[in-house]
């Protein structure tokens, strides 16, 4: 077989030094005789021999064009390195771009079509919502190239989707006795491990999974929540709440250092209600997921196989987030809500039914050997590699530009993500907590951390809801954005700004809507 010469940009300063995934991925690439060779901004010219007969050439990046690389992988969608090393070498060669998140991706988009990427170039996603993201935005970029700069550059290249992989000899199924030994857990215990956005000002993300937990404890005087801790101070926030609940004694926080050893070891069940995805390792361990219906969570978590997949609620457009200060992104992710009542649902199966979580956790292994084990994926990327390169040697490259970005609109990028998105005719009410809350005038409303939201509107709101209610009539979306906008002026301006505040209401659970519910 044909050695590979493979390009990858390693710059220990964007964090990818020792980065387990790009060292996995040389691992399984080196049976097939693949050489990475990787330009470090920080090391000169160098040979270094890892374990696995893995080989690493690290070499200057000024010296780039005379490697005659087979194919360059850009974990980063950083165009400069890549296009230039195409530009100045021998021979054309394919580039495969890893998608960023799509909040960054907003940003490059202009960078990379005036590139002018190749019909064998290709944009991998890690799924289809964040295909359909992605292509939004490299269409959303050329429209406004053409009609501000009458410039004609569409994106000619692929964008295909290969699912992140997992290493299922790391992520495997533990023995289940010493790992509850490890945290202290009866044998008898129902443990949920829970992993959230870990922000804590926006403890509208970390309220869902509590409150749903808190109805089930007193039905179920075994079962134990598990937060599983990233970083920042997360954890006291939930630890707080948790207190603020009465739940205080059935839930633990655990440091990032032991539960990716033991934790998922002692799990009965993995719930994720905001998106942040470590399911694919749960799954690798043969621990049942209820996940958020967000992103690519619907293509990695088969529903009532594996485990259940959450709905989850939406809006469309949010254009003014394009411009916060933040990109837009931990403002949206704070508006999207999941339907607690089919998260209670379907941990109440769960935990009631210990035959359908052993069924489950053996799926969840078998899908995770089958479909994301690292030969697999790599296998996945050989074939795209061996078909981009057959096109490229037939075709010559065209020279790059360089230029900034233009934002789309956040919800048009992301429609793909939620089940489904809010619409005009949805109708919202007050819950029973909202209205007790209006009743005894002790309204308080989890702030997050980003300036998305406005207090007094969402008061506003409130009052507005309240007002209905006591006239028995539920509120529609359109309607609701009639009485808080009276001013026409700003009416089209601020529509998504309103429904973005109704749908922060329901979040905190002041507020509901009709959502569709999972049966049986």
């Amino acid at each position: 077989m044909k050695e590979r010469r493979l390009g990858i940009l390693y710059a220990p300063e964007r964090g990818l030094a020792g980065d387990e995934p790009i060292l996995a991925f040389g691992h399984h690439l080196a049976h097939h005789a693949v050489r990475l060779l990787c330009a470090s901004r920080q090391r000169g010219d160098a040979a270094v021999r890892f374990s696995h007969e893995r080989y690493i050439e690290v070499v200057d990046r000024r010296h780039l064009a005379a490697l005659e690389l087979s194919v360059w992988h850009d974990v980063v969608l950083d165009t400069d390195d890549a296009f230039g090393a195409r530009q100045r070498g021998h021979r054309p060669f394919p580039i495969t771009m890893g998608a960023p998140p799509l909040m960054q991706a907003v940003r490059r988009a202009v960078p990379l079509l005036l590139a002018r990427p190749q019909p064998y170039d290709t944009v991998i996603c890690r799924s289809t919502a964040e295909r359909d993201g992605m292509a939004a935005i490299l269409d959303h970029a050329t429209d406004e190239l053409q009609r501000a700069h009458g410039m004609h550059v569409p994106y000619r290249g692929r964008i295909e989707v290969i699912p992140e992989a997992v290493d299922t000899e790391r992520w495997r199924p533990l023995d289940r006795a010493a790992s509850r030994r490890h945290f202290g857990f009866d044998e008898r215990a129902v443990v949920i491990v829970w992993h959230a956005v870990p922000d804590a000002c926006d403890e509208a993300d970390l309220l869902p999974v509590l409150e749903v937990f808190g109805e089930l404890v007193a039905a179920h005087p075994d079962v134990h929540l598990v937060y599983a801790e990233d970083a920042g101070p997360t954890g006291e926030v939930v630890m707080r709440l948790a207190t603020q609940l009465g739940i205080g004694e059935r839930v633990r926080v655990v440091d990032r250092t032991d539960w990716p050893v033991h934790l998922f070891g002692s799990a009965d069940v993995f719930v994720d209600a905001s998106g942040s995805s470590h399911s694919l390792e749960a799954m690798a361990c043969g621990v049942p997921q209820v996940v958020a219906d967000w992103g690519g969570q619907r293509e990695l978590v088969v529903d009532d196989e594996t485990g259940f997949v959450m709905p989850t609620l939406g809006l469309r457009e949010q254009r003014d987030l394009s411009r916060a200060p933040d990109d837009g992104a931990w403002s949206l992710a704070s508006t999207i809500t999941v339907d607690r009542r089919s998260l209670r649902d379907a941990l109440e199966k769960l935990i009631a039914d210990p035959a359908r979580r052993q069924n489950m956790a053996t799926a969840s292994r078998r899908r995770a050997e089958a479909a994301f084990a690292w030969p697999v994926i790599t296998a996945r990327y050989e074939a795209l590699w061996n078909a981009l390169e057959r096109e490229a040697s037939e075709i010559e490259t065209e020279r790059a530009l360089v230029c900034g970005h233009v934002a789309p609109a956040l919800g048009t990028v992301l429609a793909g993500h939620p089940s489904r998105v809010l619409e005009d005719h949805d109708l919202l009410r007050l819950s029973t907590r909202g209205r007790e809350a209006m009743s005894n005038q002790t309204l308080s409303i989890p702030m997050p951390s980003t300036a998305a939201l406005d207090p007094e509107l969402l008061k506003r709101a409130m009052v507005g809801l309240r007002h209905f209610d006591t006239k028995g009539e539920a509120l529609a979306v359109e309607r609701a954005m009639g009485v808080l906008l009276r001013n026409q002026a700003v009416y089209d301006e601020r529509r998504d700004q309103v429904r973005r505040h109704l749908l922060w209401l329901v979040k905190c659970g002041l507020a509901e809507f009709s959502l569709p519910h999972r049966e049986d």
